[in-house]
């Protein structure tokens, strides 16, 4: 059964020297809203995985905002993975498509989560990016407890 909710299309600009995409406006979902100026990879797959799943795909907006959740560790790995399920379920993956690449980031998540958290923590302490603790109210993630 198809979630009630999609994902919303989102704005980007992509990069050919640094191969990411940049937001162009905030992407909003209903328990976050992403930045303008955020950056995302697409879905971080190692090279022998993506004939199956390319780093970008329909599921690219599932992708920005766990990048997000990552990078800015608002909110626990547990969450940010779950919400990550949902969302690419939101984006219309079957089971067969969403259950290995949730099982990823829960298994292979750990290191870049704490990698994240400590560029972040780095680009504030420089004045790069605004504290967590100065974002807008609708910045902050509300996710609910995931079962």
């Amino acid at each position: 059964m198809a979630p009630a909710y999609k994902l919303p299309d989102v704005l980007l600009r992509y990069s050919f020297e640094s191969n990411d995409f940049t937001l162009t406006a905030p992407y909003i979902t209903p328990e976050v809203q992403v930045p303008v100026g955020e950056t995302t990879d697409g879905a971080s797959v190692p090279w022998w995985a993506r004939w199956a799943f390319p780093r970008y795909d329909k599921y690219l907006p599932a992708c920005i905002v766990h990048d997000y959740m990552y990078g800015t560790g608002l909110v626990s790995r547990k969450k940010a993975d779950f919400l990550f399920k949902k969302n690419l379920k939101r984006c219309g993956l079957k089971s067969y498509q969403w259950w290995p690449m949730f099982w990823a980031v829960r298994i292979g998540g750990a290191s870049h989560y704490t990698k994240k958290k400590v560029e972040r923590a780095t680009m504030v302490a420089q004045g790069e990016v605004t504290p967590v603790s100065e974002l807008p109210p609708q910045a902050i993630p509300v996710v609910p407890e995931s079962k």
